[in-house]
């Protein structure tokens, strides 16, 4: 028995379905950060390598609208009294008031010329540098105007000197003029003291000196009775002559005028009045007094008045 050849049935074979994978696509109006969200890796940014640059026109406009510059009379506009001393607080006080107004380069410079006087302006006006819009220049031209307005002045001992011979011919009343005249010492002792240009005695000697006569007589006074055991050859320490000076001289004005009158009221309590002078009243008994002159008469042992020898009165 012979078997067909195509007794099996054969399975041809199926054709395979190939699909196509689509690409996304980005629609332009969806925004990129939902898109990157749709992704189907994580999406890292890239650092940027460059900062961006802060935009400051915005900035100082929205200042300018919410601070104004102190207008000229006013209590908080920034003074200068033409002295060098008064330059550095001018500019400070000034800068603090342009940095609030957003003020720079020109305007910043017309801005301070403003609260100059009359006469400084027409100076600071004219300098080259308001033409050049630079602030940091125009300030720096001006201090050289003005020297030793920075920086540690330079003091020599003739400063010195001429400051206690000043504050010697004046009238010291109040403890406010010792005190005044310590600051006045201080502020030329102490750089010449870093320097090693003068020593600790010669200042004590020097401080002492510029006190006036009469208060110097109640300060020595004073010094002798807290420190009885100091050596008169010895000059004070200038600290404790400024104190002992406070401690004598009065605070107020008022205050020296009851010192003064205050002594004279009890002299006149201390002046006796002559006997002669004096009115007993009426039904007074008046004490009389006997003065008894010896002379060259010999010695008694008994009383003067009633001659008894149990006491003796001479």
């Amino acid at each position: 028995m012979s078997t067909p050849a195509n007794a099996h049935p054969t399975c041809e074979a199926l054709p395979i379905k190939q699909e196509e994978f689509e690409t996304l696509r980005a629609p332009s109006l969806i925004p990129s950060s939902i898109i990157v969200g749709n992704l189907p890796h994580k999406y890292e940014p890239q650092p940027s390598s460059t900062l961006t640059p802060v935009a400051t026109t915005y900035q100082q406009l929205i200042m300018a609208t919410l601070y104004k510059m102190p207008i000229r009379g006013t209590n908080k506009v920034p003074k200068f009294n033409r002295t060098t001393e008064n330059l550095v607080d001018f500019i400070d006080i000034y800068e603090g008031h342009a940095n609030e107004a957003g003020l720079c380069g020109l305007d910043c410079i017309k801005g301070i010329i403003r609260y100059l006087p009359p006469s400084e302006q027409e100076l600071w006006g004219g300098l080259p540098e308001v033409t050049l819009s630079n602030y940091e220049a125009f300030i720096k031209e001006v201090k050289v105007m003005y020297p030793g307005c920075e920086g540690p002045k330079y003091y020599m001992l003739n400063d010195f000197q001429a400051v206690m011979c000043n504050h010697a011919s004046k009238l010291m009343p109040l403890a406010k003029e010792l005190s005044d005249y310590l600051c006045m010492f201080r502020r030329i002792m102490q750089p010449l003291k870093n320097e090693d240009r003068i020593g600790k005695s010669e200042c004590d000697c020097i401080f002492f000196q510029g006190i006036p006569g009469d208060v110097q007589m109640q300060i020595r006074t004073c010094l002798l009775i807290k420190f009885p055991d100091h050596h008169p050859r010895e000059p004070h320490l200038y600290m404790n002559v400024f104190e002992a000076g406070q401690f004598l001289l009065p605070a107020t004005a008022a205050s020296a005028a009851t010192q003064v009158s205050a002594p004279a009221t009890d002299l006149m309590s201390l002046v006796v009045t002559p006997p002669s002078a004096q009115q007993p009243a009426q039904g007074s008994v008046m004490k009389c007094e006997y003065q008894y002159k010896r002379g060259n008469a010999p010695l008694q042992d008994d009383c003067v008045f009633c001659s008894s020898l149990k006491h003796f009165l001479g």
